[in-house]
């Protein structure tokens, strides 16, 4: 791991990460699954999987509430469809 830092002085000193990385947004989630009820902390969606279905990504997220979502990405990371289960417990 040293020589991997060392190696990458420069782009740490620039504010660079060390391996890339794409946020994507999960649209189809409402707020209602995203934040938790009934905590003033929100502990946010659980990543419960991820998978490649060919040239698709398959994610499986647990929301704070219960319930899961399964989101597909296309190749360039857009979304194409999320499905929501609806097992809210609290």
């Amino acid at each position: 791991m040293f020589h991997v830092l060392v190696d990458r002085r420069g782009d740490l000193q620039a504010g660079r990460f060390l391996h890339e990385y794409k946020e994507v947004a999960f649209l189809g989630l409402g707020r209602d699954f995203i934040d938790s009820r009934d905590e003033a902390t929100n502990r946010g969606l659980k990543l419960k999987d991820v998978s490649k279905i060919g040239a698709r990504w398959q994610i499986i997220e647990e929301g704070p509430n219960g319930g899961s979502a399964t989101i597909v990405l296309d190749e360039k990371y857009q979304v194409i469809k999320t499905s929501l289960s609806r097992q809210m417990n609290k």
